[in-house]
């Protein structure tokens, strides 16, 4: 009897599992039905906003900050080593275009450009000589060609020379005001060694970093109204080109 009766227990515990697992998958797939429905409907009505037409005008306006700079600024860089012997301008000074900055001392190079003329000069009696011999049969062609070739070296290094010459003479390639200036008289000037700055401010330009919006707005000849932060004066300057002034920058015009 006990035996019996631990079969029909054992038999209706294995029944009840098999129920409920059978109950659990009908009501997941009662769920995945309910999902795939849900999924099939189409909603054709879609949520727009209306709104009515009308003329409107486009306000292209914006502000920006910007710095004046000068028009023209130049570094003056040496071409020539040597000791300073003259210095005409200081901090501050206005300077022309063409004056002469400062002065290199160039008596080595004099000297050697006396010799190179006075050799010049000797060579071109001989050349005549040589030519005087050659009708005479003294001499063979060779020799008056190798004459005039030391001429023409001759003519050659005194054209260096001269280019030297002028170099020890720094003139100020423009016009403006003298800054940046560090060296004094009697100093040593090296090549490529910077001598002094010069600004021309005669003319100011402005630089304006922009947005890439507000970039396209930007047009040529465009007039714009500044004020400085401190006199509140208003002008109206117009843009005269675009660029991108610096690589940090994403973009940049300057105006004028």
């Amino acid at each position: 009897m006990k035996k019996f009766l631990r079969i029909l227990l054992a038999l209706i515990v294995v029944g009840a599992l098999i129920a409920a697992v059978v109950w659990k998958l009908n009501e997941n797939k009662q769920v995945i039905n309910e999902r795939a429905q849900i999924a099939q409907m189409r909603n054709d009505v879609i949520p727009v906003q209306v709104i009515e037409l009308s003329n409107q005008m486009l306000n292209t306006d914006f502000t920006v900050s910007g710095t004046f700079q000068p028009y023209k600024h130049l570094t003056v860089i040496s071409e020539v080593q040597g000791k300073i012997t003259q210095l005409n301008y200081k901090n501050g000074d206005q300077v022309q275009e063409g004056a002469v900055i400062l002065t290199v001392d160039n008596e080595a190079l004099q000297i050697q450009l006396d010799i190179a003329k006075v050799n010049l000069t000797k060579a071109e009696k001989d050349l005549v000589r040589l030519k005087n011999l050659l009708g005479e049969g003294g001499i063979t062609q060779q020799q008056v060609d190798d004459a005039q070739n030391a001429i023409e070296n001759l003519k050659s290094q005194i054209r260096s020379l001269d280019k030297q010459m002028r170099t020890t003479l720094v003139k100020a390639p423009i016009s403006g005001t003298v800054t940046g200036k560090d060296i004094e008289k009697c100093a040593f000037l090296a090549l490529a060694m910077k001598i002094l700055d010069i600004v021309n401010v005669n003319r100011l330009k402005m630089a304006v970093y922009l947005t890439e919006e507000e970039v396209f707005l930007v047009k040529k000849d465009k007039k714009w109204t500044w004020s400085p932060i401190y006199t509140r004066k208003t002008g109206s300057p117009a843009s005269s080109r675009l660029s991108t002034y610096r690589p940090i920058t994403p973009s940049g015009f300057w105006w004028k």
